[in-house]
């Protein structure tokens, strides 16, 4: 939506003082295997996430547009982290340091990796760079149930051995949840229904402030070297 928090914040409230109604591009959680865990964690099957490790990695050598602070963090860290929040709701507080690699041609820090502890309880370990030298997604939810992995085509769910057995059943796919064709049609078809018919979707400009407010804790922690809290960014 923006590359900062204070002209996200100014853009909404230009937006709600003109009556104006208006969607972000989040379509990374219209992805089919967005939508499948978001609807095995919310079917209450596979227990209460607590522990999540979250990894992208990317080959993307060259700045192109991306040459001011922290744009990795606003250019892509905004979809992963609408992800999470889509799944496990609002960050409550991150601590989280940026860096670079002695080949990157980004004028600033091209990679940040943090914690991130949400509101409901559970607790995310979040790496992403653009200065990979290969490509890398890993994305691990683990409950005291068992573990959702994505293993590049499906979720799969490995549940955890029970006491007197010893070991566990071998890991099983999760069933595919129905998602729009394109990651894109879900955003178009979203933004339709907030404008024909008032039903805000959770990628409303006024809704992803929610993730950019986790975006901005992600880089004052950086910058600060300290834990920010969600209160902290208003």
């Amino acid at each position: 939506m923006t590359t900062n928090w204070q002209d996200a914040v100014a853009l909404v409230a230009e937006a709600e003082s003109c009556g104006v109604r208006f969607c972000v591009s989040q379509n990374y959680r219209y992805r089919p295997e967005i939508v499948t865990l978001h609807a095995a964690i919310a079917s209450g099957d596979y227990g209460t996430p607590h522990l999540i490790d979250l990894v992208h990695h990317r080959y993307r050598p060259t700045p192109r547009t991306l040459d001011y602070h922290f744009a990795m963090v606003w250019d892509m860290s905004v979809h992963h982290l609408d992800n999470l929040v889509f799944c496990f709701g609002p960050v409550a507080e991150v601590t989280a340091r940026s860096f670079t690699a002695p080949w990157s041609q980004y004028p600033h820090d091209a990679g940040i990796s943090g914690v991130l502890h949400f509101a409901s309880g559970a607790v995310a370990t979040y790496a992403m760079s653009h200065i990979a030298s290969l490509n890398d997604y890993r994305f691990v939810v683990q409950s005291a149930e068992g573990v959702l992995a994505w293993d590049g085509a499906d979720w799969q769910w490995q549940a955890t051995p029970a006491a007197d057995f010893g070991k566990g059943q071998p890991p099983r796919p999760v069933p595919h949840a129905p998602a729009p064709s394109r990651s894109e049609q879900g955003v178009i078809d979203d933004f339709y229904r907030y404008i024909a018919g008032g039903v805000e979707p959770g990628i409303s400009g006024r809704n992803n402030l929610e993730i950019l407010r986790a975006c901005e804790m992600l880089c004052r922690s950086s910058q600060e070297q300290r834990t920010v809290r969600r209160d902290d960014v208003r």
